[in-house]
């Protein structure tokens, strides 16, 4: 099986390091929650590690069913993008949930302060 060339190894270790740099960014200017720039750091390295690292990105394209190395790197990072839809669909519902409690309750505060104006 071939194996990626040195030039695109250094290309995604160049995208890779960027990515972290740039998510740092984003938490230190607290654009994202730390929590998911933990999730996208760690997502980086694991990704740096399997291009880099021939025999575990030749095992991974095997197991994913791939032919050669870029094949198998696209079809894990579109199961990684999947999962992080996942992800944030999970968060988005939670807070959409959230919001739904609170115009409940902000409604329920807002019904018992008339009927307290109406009964002065």
């Amino acid at each position: 099986m071939p194996e990626l060339s040195l030039a695109a190894k250094t290309s995604l270790s160049f995208i890779f390091l960027l990515g972290i740099i740039f998510i740092i960014y984003l938490i230190l200017k607290e654009k994202i929650k730390i929590e998911f720039g933990l999730l996208w750091i760690l997502a980086f390295f694991a990704a740096s590690f399997v291009v880099l690292s021939s025999k575990v990105l030749t095992t991974l394209t095997k197991l994913v069913g791939g032919i050669n190395p870029s094949a198998g790197l696209c079809i894990l990072a579109f199961g990684f993008i999947l999962l992080l839809l996942i992800i944030f669909t999970v968060s988005l519902t939670a807070l959409l949930d959230k919001i739904k409690r609170l115009t409940q309750h902000i409604s329920f505060l807002e019904l018992r302060l008339k009927q307290s104006e109406d009964e002065k």
